[in-house]
């Protein structure tokens, strides 16, 4: 059991008085409670003013005496364990006939193996968990989240100006609604958010700077290869760090730039006019290069077919060939692959976690850009003996600065949306990137052999885990416990310690502006279809030509991953629509 005694958790939580905001209406007229023991008054004091707390409904709960049982918690992410136990000793604090019991695992793959089985034979002593893995396991016994309790009032979200209690989501952002939306059972709490790492003393020391002197932060790939070549030759012997092949941050890498050169190809994969999947309202969908995400558009539908036909038929008209033997996926490789002559000799077996131990080092031999998720930030204050200053900026553009001929068997790869498809562009057309994550920290609620208030104590301490002043404490436990997040808070007016000032003031200039996985291409191009032979194909095939380099290596992944493209196109269709489909020839007109 991790509940602390009552009177421990009071010397732990400074306490003080606090305005906090009821379950319901709060009268105006009335003063607001401030009495409440086991209110951490620090974070109050810091929390922004739109969210005003009165605990009128958090005391009638402590008199009454009705909040009591044993909360049982599967989690993963061992750098958060800090932040859990504060939020859980705020709980008991509140409710001191509440108990907690976390359950430790060191992946959501592990908690998914561990839980799995016990929850398929109804065990009792699972309750709230963490991670995506077991969403297929909370479809039949899964709390439905989208059963309208994120428009009632959250007792811990504040009140508003008029006095009124404020709804669940008026305290989260529009982008955990908006992802989590698509999950009944689970929840998400977290903006996942990636970045590149840059150590900046080894930018200055390698002459990579501005007319001031300070360290010059790339703005486009190529500046980033650039200043690779330069921190190579002052003796950094492997600047650019992507970690193992089979890991996230080479794929990470893959999905975001294949995104930046594909995106401009959503409009020729939806639906058109005469396909066998057609709708009406695909006739109205359009978009800009520059939204965030299109592919949540209503309108927006694609046709896997195109999508096929575009990446395998060497003579597709629509829209013209993009695959690997073309030019456009050439230019993307050739533009990745610079990273080749950067990266250490070991990488292919690096792990994530060497990677940013690596990083850490700050030696001639550690990296020094490598993309990682934001909270990574918090590790590298939390961390004694790092000699080095830093920052984090989004993923730079790729570059394409050729100009190609008309030539629809082969030359141009892409034309501009429109009715003559006689305008020719460059092979990368969009300036900006798009990123991996977008959402985290996911939490779930197992219902099967639980009463009604068993299932309200579960609910109510979501509430509050899921509240500026519960995600709040959540930062104070981690900062107390030398943690660090996995990704940042999605809940508004979140407070973080001071201690944290400089991470978010380098974290702010990391804006999530779309996911890149949701791009059909991203999908079907590199990881969309993991139970097949693409998937392990192209990661075999990037390492052989990321450790080999030059131009044979590339066009031997292009022949390795094309022939492996269609077997799973062909493993897809049967699997879909069975083995006479006619869908097996991509070849085939859509729209016919």
């Amino acid at each position: 059991m991790m509940k602390r005694l009552f009177s421990l958790v009071l010397a732990i939580l400074m306490l003080g008085s606090m305005i906090v905001g009821c379950g319901g209406t709060a009268d105006p007229t009335e003063p607001p409670i401030t009495n409440v023991d086991g209110v951490n008054t620090e974070i109050y004091d810091k929390l922004a003013n739109e969210y005003k707390f009165d605990l009128r409904t958090v005391l009638e709960k402590q008199q009454s005496g009705k909040m009591e049982g044993t909360i049982y918690i599967d989690r993963a992410f061992l750098t958060e364990l800090s932040g859990w136990e504060y939020v859980a000793d705020a709980y008991s604090a509140l409710y001191p006939d509440v108990d907690f019991e976390l359950h430790n695992h060191a992946s959501g793959k592990d908690m998914a193996t561990a839980i799995s089985t016990p929850m398929a034979a109804g065990a009792h002593n699972i309750g709230i968990m963490q991670g995506n893995y077991i969403k297929n396991d909370l479809k039949n016994y899964g709390y439905n989240f989208q059963s309208g309790i994120l428009d009632e009032i959250n007792p811990y979200a504040g009140v508003g100006e008029d006095g009124e209690g404020l709804v669940w989501s008026d305290v989260m952002s529009d982008q955990l609604m908006e992802i989590g939306a698509q999950s009944a059972n689970l929840l998400v709490s977290q903006e996942t958010v990636t970045g590149i790492f840059i150590n900046t003393t080894a930018l200055v020391e390698a002459g990579v700077v501005n007319a001031d002197g300070t360290a010059k932060i790339p703005t486009t790939w190529n500046e980033m290869m650039d200043a690779c070549a330069a921190l190579k030759k002052a003796g950094y012997t492997a600047p650019f760090a992507i970690g193992e092949m089979t890991g996230v941050a080479m794929e990470w890498v893959i999905k975001i730039y294949a995104d930046q050169c594909y995106r401009d190809l959503l409009d020729d994969v939806q639906q058109q006019s005469g396909d066998f999947n057609y709708k009406q309202a695909a006739a109205d969908f359009g978009f800009s290069l520059s939204d965030d995400q299109p592919e949540y558009d209503s309108k927006y539908n694609i046709n896997t077919m195109r999508v096929y036909n575009a990446l395998l038929n060497r003579n597709s008209d629509s829209p013209y060939y993009v695959g690997a033997g073309s030019d456009k996926f050439n230019c993307f490789m050739s533009n990745l692959l610079k990273i080749s002559d950067y990266l250490s000799p070991t990488f292919a077996e690096e792990s994530i976690s060497t990677m940013q131990q690596n990083f850490l080092a700050g030696t001639k031999d550690s990296p020094v850009f490598m993309p990682c998720y934001l909270g990574f930030g918090v590790s590298i204050m939390n961390t004694e003996g790092v000699n080095f200053e830093w920052d984090v900026v989004d993923y730079v553009p790729m570059e394409c600065t050729c100009d190609v001929a008309c030539n629809k068997n082969g030359g141009c790869d892409h034309v501009d949306n429109d009715a003559t498809h006689n305008e020719c562009t460059k092979h990368i057309r969009t300036t900006s990137t798009r990123d991996v994550g977008g959402y985290g920290g996911y939490i779930g609620l197992y219902t099967y052999g639980k009463s009604e208030d068993d299932i309200a104590l579960y609910l109510d301490f979501i509430q509050f885990f899921l509240s500026p002043y519960g995600q709040s404490c959540f930062y104070y436990g981690l900062e107390n416990g030398g943690g660090s997040p996995k990704a940042t808070s999605g809940i508004l007016g979140t407070v973080a310690p001071a201690a944290w000032d400089s991470f978010f003031q380098s974290a702010s200039k990391v804006v999530f502006n779309g996911r890149a996985a949701e791009n059909a291409f991203v999908q079907y191009l590199s990881f969309g279809h993991s139970n097949y032979d693409s998937y392990t194909s192209l990661r075999t095939a990037m390492g052989n030509a990321l450790r080999e380099g030059g131009e044979d290596a590339l066009n031997s992944l292009c022949k390795t991953w094309e022939g492996s493209l269609l077997t799973t196109y062909q493993s897809f269709f049967k699997t879909t629509y069975g083995k006479n489909t006619p869908y097996l020839d991509y070849t085939k007109n859509p729209s016919a």
